[in-house]
């Protein structure tokens, strides 16, 4: 009986500290970037491109109001360079708030200024159970491949 509760008692201390460490890992940006962009279907501007022409897609802007590099002002992104027309807009930090505005069985194409948040943004729509693929590049790779952004 003794030898059980020893037993019993270390695997509840190798449970435990198997759960303690994965709840104290510390991800950086760039890490919770590739594991998203990882996690979620990612397509060229040229691809995107073709599903807004042929219709097959709605287009997600999930950029919003920044702050300056210098911290002193407030600025709208979409504003300032514009957004691929027809898409949405619905900033990342309210997207798990705004499923209430997409439909389950379309497909929905994520895009931000270079293609990080729209990634993070597309984990989690896939992660709500709605087709998404993030553009690759985001909206300045979208303006250098020659196609518009209207203001």
């Amino acid at each position: 009986m003794k030898k059980v509760s020893i037993l019993l008692a270390l695997l509840i201390a190798v449970g435990i500290g198997f759960t303690s460490s994965e709840a104290a890992r510390v991800w950086t940006k760039k890490q919770l970037i590739v594991s998203a962009k990882k996690a979620t279907p990612q397509v060229t501007v040229q691809q995107a491109k073709a599903l807004l022409d042929g219709g097959k897609a709605v287009f997600i802007d999930v950029r919003g109001i920044m702050l300056s590099k210098d911290g002193k002002k407030l600025f709208n992104e979409i504003k300032k360079s514009g957004k691929i027309k027809g898409a949405l807009n619905i900033p990342r930090g309210l997207i798990e708030f705004r499923t209430h505005l997409l439909k389950k069985g379309q497909l929905y194409v994520t895009y931000c200024r270079t293609g990080g948040r729209s990634a993070m943004a597309a984990k989690t729509l896939k992660s709500m159970g709605f087709k998404v693929k993030n553009m690759t590049g985001g909206a300045l790779k979208w303006k250098k491949a020659g196609y518009k952004l209207y203001k």
